[in-house]
């Protein structure tokens, strides 16, 4: 009982003091009237009102869009069964007609090459027609006017065409001179070079130069180098006398063998020496005389005397001196020439002087 009694007292203390504080409030607060309960209750109205606007408007604006997503899902389904069933069917007619396309071109190409082909003969055609009607036009009008010429006038031109004629032979055979005179300048280049490439630095390999003599006439000093030498080869014993006695007699009889062999080279080096100091090569003369010059080009060509032992192989050379031969033309040379010329085409021999001369 005490403990509900207390507790009691308590409360009626807080109710109290709520009470008091409630009271403090009211004493604070203005007294309101009528027109404020009324204003307030307008200004309340007015907030709903338009509260019940603003809902209506958003339940319009979800309405139409609710109707938007309804559409937007029916073309999602509209394009999800075509990616599912028509886009294949779409594709295979899109490469048939990419393929019909790609024939048409090619088929437009043939086309125009075939017309590009058919008016290049076409022009052609009219070129050669043409030709031929101007070659004809001027062959009569040639004649027509020769023969209102003079006699003096046609045999001008007959002279004029004829001289074309020689002409035209005379430039072709001169064609063929050019080509074989190079031809022979090409092969005498060949022949010095292959007579300066033998110099004594090449013949030293036989250790030994046997013998250098001419075949053919010597008067014949105008003729020119064979084109081919002939180089033979020949095994020569040497005889060594016993009765010689020095320190090495191989070399001795070395000495000897060279020296019996030299003498019969010595007379044609003193020949050129006194001749002119300085030996020149020439064409004219004969091979031995050519072979000398190339000999003195080496001062040191005795030095092959010192070399090792002898060697049984020995050089012989021969040259000969050929003259000069005319170079005569075939007898076919004139038919072909005279086919040639008549092949020739007919040149226009009449001039505006001519006809001039002629009408007055």
């Amino acid at each position: 009982n005490e403990q509900l009694k207390k507790e009691q007292k308590e409360h009626i203390r807080i109710l109290v003091r709520k009470a008091k504080e409630l009271e403090k409030e009211l004493e604070r607060k203005e007294i309101i009237n009528n027109e404020q309960v009324e204003q307030a209750m307008k200004e309340k109205l007015e907030l709903i009102k338009h509260q019940k606007q603003l809902t209506q408007e958003i339940r319009s604006i979800t309405n139409d869009l609710k109707q938007k997503i309804h559409k937007e899902e029916d073309v999602k389904a509209y394009w999800l069964e075509y990616k599912n069933v028509g886009s294949g069917e779409h594709a295979r007619l899109i490469k048939i007609r990419e393929n019909e396309l790609i024939e048409l071109v090619q088929n437009f190409g043939d086309i125009e090459d075939h017309f590009h082909r058919a008016l290049a003969r076409a022009k052609e055609d009219i070129d050669r027609l043409t030709k031929m009607q101007m070659n004809e036009k001027k062959a009569l009008a040639a004649q027509t006017a020769l023969s209102y010429m003079g006699r003096y006038s046609r045999q001008q031109v007959k002279e004029n065409a004829w001289l074309k004629k020689e002409l035209n032979l005379y430039s072709l055979e001169v064609a063929q001179l050019e080509q074989a005179v190079k031809k022979v300048e090409e092969e005498n280049l060949e022949v010095l070079s292959q007579l300066f490439d033998c110099q004594i630095s090449d013949l030293n390999t036989c250790r030994n130069l046997f013998k250098i003599h001419e075949v053919g006439p010597e008067d014949q000093d105008s003729g020119v180098l064979e084109d081919v030498a002939e180089l033979e080869l020949r095994s020569l014993p040497l005889e060594i006398e016993d009765s010689v006695s020095f320190s090495s007699p191989q070399k001795s009889a070395k000495h000897d063998a060279a020296k019996d062999k030299v003498s019969l080279i010595q007379p044609h080096f003193e020949e050129e020496k006194t001749g002119s100091d300085e030996p020149q090569f020439q064409l004219g003369k004969s091979v031995s005389q050519n072979l000398t010059y190339l000999l003195q080009e080496d001062e040191k060509y005795f030095e092959y005397f010192e070399c090792g032992a002898l060697e049984q192989k020995l050089l012989h050379i021969k040259g000969q001196a050929m003259p000069l031969k005319v170079i005569t033309p075939p007898a076919n040379q004139g038919k072909r020439s005279e086919s040639q010329s008549n092949e020739v085409e007919v040149v226009w021999p009449v001039t505006g002087t001519m006809l001039r001369s002629a009408i007055i």
